[in-house]
């Protein structure tokens, strides 16, 4: 018998990533609502703990059309046992009482979780021999956070048709996409006849863990017995971008049958003799000294670059720089490299990719800093200075000290934990999925202090 367990409510900040040892799933899409030809969507979620000890698992709702970085929603939080199964019927309605298209995170301590979920046409009056309570559905895999589109990868969708749903014949095709990073990103839908001929592009937008439905975007070149879409970034910084996109073709009958149609990942092939990008100059040359008053160094990259529409920003390997997008021709970028302390020599990679052919140039270079720190208004504090939270806990703290023209940025260790924000602001939340020993960190970006505290996580 499947169980809910005990169940804690708490505000979750969305983040891109989850440290060895634990798990990150989505369901790519899931609904309560309405559809074409009297279709009443709803959707199941099974979750599983195949380990030898109890784990704990967050539910996060990402619902449709929204930027859910810092979601106001009270994802649940369950403990499931060794070998426990959970079965949670009509989800988002049951968990979250919402109505709408919405996707699902699933975030666990462990990597003993499993999960897969169900979207069903649950019908409801009798109609051409068909019971009323007898549902078609179509399998929802979880989809692991490692399995998006990352990149310069593209997402291909096949086995399509679409044909108007008024006829009450053939099949219609939805497409839905889930942004699993952080940032905004704009992707295309490019949509071809089975014979390859291309028929147009279907251009979107997706905010923060944004999740969208494209509800028939063949629709205008229509009918169509067979088709095919390729999913692709279009901006947001190439190296930004993770995406999980789906198909779901749907019987027009008063079925309502639906299949799911996963991503197939692909890399592409640049075709034959096509020009590539190319990195013609460096500034400052490597080996370069040089002084910086606020411990960052700016480097610029000139190029050129021809036969292709679009290439992906610079991006040095220490974190810094920027994510934007260059036009084919010639031109410059600028990044940069940040220094801790005085007289701190470091290697920056520079590197340039054209996002749609993938082709990554990159030039490594060893800088050194004659870092002059700033006079600082005070050493930088940490109020409190250490805090005891029970897991799963939040903990405000606030900095003080900052030098003149010097920002807040937060950094914490060991992972996973969550602070939020992390930069430009004077107080930041800690929230702890797992017990242990945390230290908080800020830094002014000037100063040659840094303010810290302790935090301990454990069961009240």
């Amino acid at each position: 018998m499947s169980v809910a367990k005990s169940v804690i409510l708490g505000v979750f900040v969305l983040v891109s990533s989850v440290a060895l040892g634990m798990t990150e799933l989505y369901i790519p899409g899931a609904a309560h609502a309405s559809g074409v030809n009297g279709a009443n969507w709803r959707s199941d979620l099974q979750v599983m703990n195949y380990g030898p000890n109890p784990v704990t698992v967050n539910i996060e709702l990402m619902p449709a059309d929204t930027d859910n970085s810092n979601i106001n929603w009270q994802p649940p939080t369950f403990t499931i046992g060794p070998g426990e199964t959970v079965r949670y019927l009509d989800v988002l309605d049951s968990l979250f009482s919402y109505s709408g298209g919405a996707a699902l995170r699933i975030i666990s301590d462990s990597d003993t979780i499993l999960a897969t979920s169900r979207t069903y046409n649950l019908i409801q009056s009798a109609a051409a021999g068909v019971q009323a309570g007898a549902s078609f559905g179509q399998w929802v895999p979880a989809i692991p956070f490692s399995d998006a589109v990352f990149n310069n990868q593209e997402g291909w969708l096949i086995m399509l048709t679409q044909t108007d749903p008024a006829t009450f014949s053939g099949f219609r095709t939805n497409i839905g996409m889930v942004n699993v990073s952080s940032s905004t990103i704009q992707v295309a839908l490019d949509i071809y006849q089975k014979s390859g001929v291309k028929l147009g592009t279907v251009n979107g937008e997706l905010p923060p863990y944004g999740f969208h439905q494209w509800n028939q975007p063949a629709a205008p070149w229509g009918p169509l017995d067979d088709f095919y879409v390729v999913a692709r970034p279009v901006s947001g910084g190439v190296r930004l971008t993770k995406f999980i996109a789906f198909a779901s073709v749907i019987d027009n009958h008063s079925t309502g049958d639906p299949i799911l149609i996963p991503t197939m990942r692909t890399t592409p092939v640049p075709a034959p003799g096509t020009d590539q990008l190319k990195l013609v100059a460096l500034d400052p040359p490597p080996g370069s000294t040089l002084s910086a008053t606020t411990g960052k160094v700016s480097v610029t990259i000139a190029y050129t670059a021809t036969g292709v529409a679009s290439i992906g920003a610079t991006l040095p390997k220490d974190g810094g720089g920027g994510g934007r997008e260059v036009q084919a021709g010639s031109g410059t970028v600028t990044a940069w490299a940040t220094a801790n302390s005085p007289g701190t020599s470091t290697t920056v990679v520079m590197e340039m990719d054209d996002s749609h052919f993938n082709r990554v140039f990159a030039i490594e270079f060893p800088v050194q800093y004659n870092w002059i720190p700033a006079p600082t208004s005070g050493p930088l504090k940490i109020f409190p200075a250490s805090a005891n939270i029970a897991v799963g806990a939040s903990q405000v703290f606030t900095a003080s000290g900052k030098a003149p023209g010097g920002r807040y940025v937060w950094s914490v260790s060991p992972g996973p934990v969550q602070i939020y924000p992390y930069f430009d602001s004077a107080t930041t939340t800690f929230t702890a999925y797992s017990s242990g020993t945390y230290t908080l960190q800020v830094w002014d970006g000037i100063s040659a202090s840094v303010g810290q505290a302790s935090i301990t996580v454990g069961n009240p």
